[in-house]
């Protein structure tokens, strides 16, 4: 039972959790975490090792996770917690905006907005939607670092000349501080939704469940 693609739109049952291991696995192809002492214990080494067409696509796979990700937990919100959302929120959630025509009119039409505004919005609507998500925030050294990369990742896709594809030492390392900050992130949010969704199944319908996601190994 995948409870995140409850009421979400056009995710089939299961393909959430696909999404986020094949994403994920995209990320670590090119960049493999070390297992220490044959235990279960990971880390990733420091990334300047990186070729630079590594680095390039590192930085492409990492924001490819990021935002899809951020995409289906967006879908899990307006499907499970709409509810507890003001009206423009669930507007801009599903990334629409209203706007008046010159016939007086009132219609929806796709909101134009940053990467970085829809990442914003995703994880602080979430903190308001599910309780105890006290540590999932927008701030912090690893969200820094992911505003920085951000940058990297647009001048990577829009090149005005052959330094724009040159990822610096300082940039890969950004880049990879936000895949480890919003891997937490992700994680975090997934354990959090699923606690409530069990509260919310034994105390409305006296059913308890036991749910456990065999997601990729993280850092210690």
């Amino acid at each position: 039972m995948d409870l995140h693609d409850r009421g979400t739109d056009g995710l089939k049952p299961g393909e959430s959790c696909a999404i986020y291991l094949t994403l994920h696995s995209d990320v670590t192809a090119l960049y493999p975490y070390e297992t220490l002492n044959g235990s279960s214990i990971v880390r990733y080494p420091d990334p300047v090792y990186l070729a630079p067409s590594v680095r390039r696509g590192l930085v492409r796979a990492v924001f490819a996770f990021i935002e899809g990700c951020l995409y289906f937990q967006r879908q899990m919100l307006l499907g499970s917690w709409g509810e507890r959302l003001s009206e423009p929120t669930r507007l801009a959630l599903s990334e629409l905006q209203i706007e008046v025509t010159g016939q007086g009119t009132v219609q929806t039409r796709l909101m134009r907005t940053g990467a970085l505004n829809l990442i914003r919005l995703t994880i602080r609507s979430f903190a308001k939607a599910v309780p105890n998500a006290v540590e999932i925030k927008c701030e912090g050294a690893g969200f820094e670092a992911l505003t920085r990369a951000i940058k990297v990742r647009d001048r990577l896709m829009h090149p005005k000349g052959i330094a724009s594809l040159t990822v610096s030492d300082c940039e890969i390392h950004d880049a990879v501080d936000a895949f480890l900050w919003f891997d937490h992130i992700q994680s975090t949010m997934t354990s959090t939704s699923t606690q409530e969704m069990r509260r919310l199944l034994l105390e409305e319908h006296g059913i308890e469940i036991h749910i456990e996601f065999q997601g990729p190994p993280r850092p210690h």
